[in-house]
Formats: structure tokens, sequence, C-alpha cells
């Protein structure tokens, strides 16, 4: 659906595969709904190739190039009411809106629900599904229209962190190839993700702490590793053994999905997603970098990853890389283009009152191992 040529989404994929390039406000939904996350460069630029095509009237949005419903389409339901084409449509501008909210913008986005006010009838009744650009009035013939009332309704609601439309999967279909050099200077490694897939958390920390609260997560591979980066909410981490101390622990299904026992539980008592039967980890208090098979029923020690650097993070901004060898991840030592496995990407915290260690937030990807020339499966891009 991404245009690169353009930078913006195309209205629809063919019947017949091809592309309906038509810039169409109506794919603002991906970025409503949450499909797309408002803070990535590619809602950004579609968002203003939108308003360059299609803004009018101050904060009005058309459905899309060229429109002539309401003007001269012979399925107009009252003839040529809008005087001209692309009149705004009232539910695109809340769209607007509301991309606007998600990333903070709340003067913006009241600009846009101020329109909104404006264009509507008489004692603020509801307008119909478009506003003439011409006359700047709500086209009668479908005054008070509830779904763009609603979307008022909704948009409102949002500016004032009374609603979330967002809708963020329990897990993500993710594979990207590329190799990351991770060094023990995180700031400089950070460049190297800017077209590598991010996927969005689903949920909170249990403790409330941004520093163990997962905003996003980054995944790619070569033939010999994994590379996972995590962002987290707050922008920074403790230093090396200062409190609150925390962990990066990543549970794995077997990529070639042996027979060695597995656990639904993570170290701590929290629930993954899928069973896992290994896990890897370093802790903030530790140089150590640690697998962890399933034995007698529990987490056990196996022993020590020496091969590659041990994870690194970055206190100043929150973000965390690991380097997981494919082969701690695969019974038989390696893993093979098209092999997958369920992940879980955990972060634990210890409870600086009580010392107590827990998950407190953990997002679940479903892997697949790529190769080079393969299409990715695409998240988000910075």
């Amino acid at each position: 659906m991404w245009n690169s040529a353009n930078g913006y989404f195309n209205r629809a994929v063919t019947t017949g595969g091809g592309t309906n390039t038509l810039v169409d406000s109506s794919s603002d939904a991906a970025i409503v709904y949450g499909m797309i996350d408002a803070l990535s460069s590619r809602a950004s630029s579609h968002i203003s190739t939108i308003l360059s095509h299609l803004q009018h009237d101050g904060y009005g949005v058309a459905r899309y190039d060229g429109d002539t419903f309401y003007y001269t389409s012979p399925y107009s339901p009252a003839g040529n009411e809008a005087q001209s084409d692309e009149p705004s449509w009232p539910q695109m501008s809340a769209y607007v809106a509301l991309y606007n909210i998600y990333k903070g913008d709340l003067t913006t986005a009241l600009s846009y629900l101020q329109w909104m006010v404006s264009r509507s009838g008489v004692g603020y009744m509801a307008p119909g599904e478009a506003v003439s650009r011409i006359t700047l009035k709500p086209l009668p013939s479908t005054m008070i229209e509830p779904v763009t009332a609603a979307w008022f309704v909704l948009t409102a609601l949002a500016y004032e962190g009374k609603a979330d439309i967002r809708i963020t999967p329990p897990q993500y279909n993710v594979g990207a190839f590329k190799t990351i050099n991770v060094t023990s200077t995180v700031a400089n490694d950070l460049p190297q993700y800017s077209n590598v897939p991010y996927y969005l958390d689903n949920n909170g920390s249990v403790s409330g702490s941004g520093d163990t609260d997962i905003q996003r997560v980054y995944i790619s591979n070569d033939a010999s590793n994994l590379y996972i980066r995590i962002k987290n909410m707050s922008g920074h981490l403790s230093a090396y053994n200062t409190a609150p101390k925390f962990g990066v622990n990543v549970y794995a299904e077997d990529y070639k999905h042996g027979t060695a026992a597995s656990l639904p539980t993570a170290m701590y008592g929290g629930a993954l997603d899928h069973a896992a039967q290994y896990m890897i980890g370093r802790w903030s208090d530790s140089n150590n970098y640690a697998v962890f098979k399933v034995s007698g029923g529990a987490w056990t020690f196996d022993h020590f990853i020496t091969g590659v650097i041990a994870p690194q993070w970055d206190p100043n901004t929150g973000n965390i890389e690991m380097v997981i060898p494919l082969s701690e991840l695969s019974s038989a030592g390696s893993a093979a283009t098209g092999d997958f496995s369920n992940l879980t990407v955990s972060l634990v915290r210890q409870n600086p009152s009580t010392s107590v260690w827990s998950e407190d937030d953990m997002q679940a990807v479903h892997d697949r191992i790529m190769t080079s020339g393969e299409a990715w499966f695409y998240g988000n891009v910075e």
C-alpha cells in the first residue's frame, strides 16, 4: 500500500494486484485506528500529502482528488449542492485532528474541532456528510448525519483524554533481514534502525514505571543472529547496578519446533503469550549474558553467551539493544529462512523497596527468519 515514490498510502490494491494511487483521505483511517503509528515518518508524510491535495476552507478536508459527489456526479442526492468539486467532509477533518492528538499537537487538533463546530447548522445542529468550499455551509440533503456527529464526539473525547480508538494487536507478525552492528555506545548505533520495522507495545507496565514500559520493539535478523532493540516510554534508564534495577529477557519457542520442555510462564511468574523453551537475558546489575532452559518445571540457568556483545542500554534515551545468536534458539543449532518462533520480549524490574523482581511489561511477536532480497514484514518505520 505504501507509495514510496510519492510518500503516501495508496487508495487500494486492485483485484488484479495493481495499485489504485488516488490520493484519498479515507486512508487516514489506518492512522486513526492505530495500524500506522502517528509518530512514524510514513504517517507524517502521508498526512502532508493528504493536506497538500485536499485541504480547503481552512481546516476542511475533502475525500479524494476530483471528488464530484454533491457536484456533478449523477449519484448526488440533490444535484449540485456543493457548487464545486472536492467539498470538505468533517469526518475527514476529524481524522486529521486525531492524528494531531496522537502526536501531541493539541493546538492544531483544536483548530480542526473548531472548524467542525463553525460549519455546523443553526443551534449546532450536526452537519451532513459534506460542506461546500464555495458557500462554506453544510449541504442540506444529508443534514444531521449521525456518523459525522459521532466522529466529532469521538474526536472531542480523544482531545480531552477520555477516549482512544486505536487498536494494538496482542501479537505481531515480524520479519526483516538486516545486520545491526551493536556496540557499547548505543546512541551511535541507533541510525542503523532507520528502516528496520518497529512494533508498538499494547499495554503499560504493571508498576506504572516508564523505564520498564515498552514503547517500541524493533526486530531484524541475518544468517547468524537476531537483533532486537527496545525503546521504553520514559526515555531514560538506570545506569549499571543502580536502582531501580531492571533486566531484559527474551523468551522463545524453538525455531525448529523441537520437543524440549517448555513453560507458559516467565521467570518471575508473568504469563507468556506462548509457551517458551528458551530464555535469554541480562540484568542491569550484571555483565553476564545468560541462557535459561526449562528443567524440573522451572527456568534453570544453562550457560553464558560469550560469542556476541551482551545487551547494551543507553540511560539517556531509554534504548536497549540485544544480539541473540540464532543457534541459542534452535534445537538444531541453527535457524533457516522460513523458520519461525513465538517470542516474548520482557522488561523486568526490581522493586527498590522490597528487592522483589517481576515482569513489568511484555510484548509478543511471531518472528520469521528472513533472507536477503525477501520482502519484509513491515510494521512502522522511523
